[in-house]
């Protein structure tokens, strides 16, 4: 039990990391292997929907439905579209 509680911590704490390092970069394709990696290990449905985003805006359509398909799996079609619907994350630079 000890061992998953330190697993979810350590994915709870890389989330913002792995999120700012993808919403950071501009090349779209960097982006979405970023965000694929990390759902490899990460169930975060924000984490998978901005995967699925990245995607469908590199025409990856296919990836993006087989991503959605296992979203499904754990949530209910009215949490993907909260999630689907959901403005995109922005990231704040603090000086």
């Amino acid at each position: 039990m000890a061992r998953i509680r330190r697993r979810i911590n350590r994915e709870s704490l890389l989330f913002p990391l792995i999120l700012s390092a993808a919403l950071v970069n501009t090349d779209p394709l960097a982006k979405y292997e970023i965000l694929n990696s990390a759902t490899e290990f990460n169930r975060d449905p924000i984490l998978w929907m901005e995967k699925i985003k990245a995607a469908e805006a590199i025409g990856l359509d296919n990836y993006a439905a087989e991503a959605l398909i296992q979203l499904q799996e754990w949530l209910s079609s009215e949490e993907i579209l909260v999630l689907q619907n959901r403005k995109q994350l922005k990231i704040i630079h603090v000086i």
